[in-house]
């Protein structure tokens, strides 16, 4: 999988100069077809004609911290430091992916990344997954550029710690909880079918449609006295903070969420005779005055 940063929506094709580690792909060419409707004197129906084209998908990744810098900021929008930061605003980055298949390179742009999913669970690596919205897709005989991808310092489950807490002081040692899973989402909610008389047959630029929403999924082996607390908060609609870090040979990987509340979920059910394993949805907001993780928007990333 490679990449290249391009200046806009229509910019054409260029050479990637990245090349970026990925598990699985499902990035799709679909044609909106329009049916006849036209009376014949046949029960058979004329053939359709193909209408505008639509292209997106995602792209799957065992998350490190070397590779997918330029990726999150292409969804988030700001970066200084290896900390990436939200905006408010659409996000003016382009990018053309391309694939080597074997048979052809499949070349998909120009592309804006609108969603990022962060999960794992006991046992496993550390996933990360990305969404994109492309205008347009080729296929070519021409190499593939020589590149390589950066080392992958990968993430496993086992080096996560996962704290949360409520916003009366600073989140702490005390505040770790033990889980069995996670799924951070990031969605910019874009408009991704508009069309014009000057695209025809391209969606134009996909912006936002909608509030960016910002969620995060856990859960817990088991339903005991060292997590039954986050009850309370979703009763009491308590405001919440949580951070996760993830931490690999040669690196780390932090996000963090300063204003949650607990308000889907975290009901331990009875399944049968054994152990309860539970789970819940902590939805994220802008912090506020005060807040003691920091005051900004709903999330943030650190790659270190």
């Amino acid at each position: 999988m490679g990449i290249s940063t391009v200046a806009g929506w229509e910019t054409a094709y260029a050479t990637p100069t990245s090349m970026i580690p990925f598990t699985t792909e499902t990035i799709s060419q679909t044609f909106d077809r329009l049916e006849s409707q036209s009376l014949t004197g046949s029960a058979a129906r004329q053939p359709s004609l193909q209408g505008p084209e639509a292209v997106k998908g995602d792209t799957n990744h065992e998350l490190d911290t070397n590779n997918y810098g330029d990726l999150i900021k292409s969804v988030f929008g700001a970066e200084a430091g290896g900390v990436y930061t939200i905006t408010d605003d659409q996000v003016p980055e382009y990018r053309w992916i391309e694939f080597e298949k074997d048979v052809e390179r499949w070349r998909y742009g120009a592309s804006k990344t609108n969603k990022i999913v962060i999960s794992g669970s006991a046992g496993n690596l550390v996933m990360i997954s990305f969404g994109h919205i492309v205008r347009t897709r080729a296929r070519t005989g021409t190499a593939f550029a020589a590149i390589s991808p950066a080392t992958q310092n990968r993430i496993r489950f086992q080096d996560a710690q996962f704290r949360l807490a409520d916003q009366g002081d600073a989140i702490g040692a005390g505040d770790i909880l033990g889980i069995s899973s996670f799924e951070f989402t990031f969605d910019r909610a874009h408009k991704d079918d508009d069309r014009d008389s000057v695209s025809k047959q391209y969606i134009i630029e996909p912006i936002p449609n909608d509030f960016l929403m910002t969620s995060l999924k856990i859960g817990f082996p088991r339903y005991n006295d060292s997590n039954k607390h986050v009850i309370d908060w979703r009763e009491q609609n308590t405001p919440l903070m949580a951070d996760l870090i993830l931490s690999a040979t040669g690196g780390s990987f932090k996000i963090e969420l300063p204003n949650l509340r607990a308000d889907e979920g975290f009901e331990p059910n009875i399944g049968g005779p054994g152990v309860i394993p539970w789970d819940g949805t902590l939805h994220a907001h802008a912090s506020e005055a005060g807040n003691p993780m920091y005051v900004g928007h709903a999330a943030k990333i650190t790659i270190a």
